[in-house]
């Protein structure tokens, strides 16, 4: 799950970001905003993708590393 994790964060950027253009005439009237004005909330999203990107790598070496010790202790046991 760790491994695929990182896709479906860029998928899910690409997915709102289409579906905001797309029903940006509904959403707009609503938040009287023009969509340039949201450009600092993109850039502040991508910017973010390498940071969830290390974590990830981070959090998956540790759970290997934990499996891997779990397993060296089974290991011992039946020995």
């Amino acid at each position: 799950m760790l491994r695929t994790a990182v896709y479906p964060s860029l998928g899910w950027l690409a997915f709102c970001a289409v579906l905001t253009a797309v029903n940006w005439g509904t959403i707009g009237a609503d938040v009287k905003a023009c969509p340039r004005s949201w450009l600092e909330l993109l850039v502040i999203c991508v910017l973010m993708q390498p940071v969830i990107w290390f974590w990830v790598a981070w959090l998956r070496r540790r759970k290997v590393a934990e499996l891997n010790e779990v397993r060296r202790i089974l290991n011992e046991l039946k020995d």
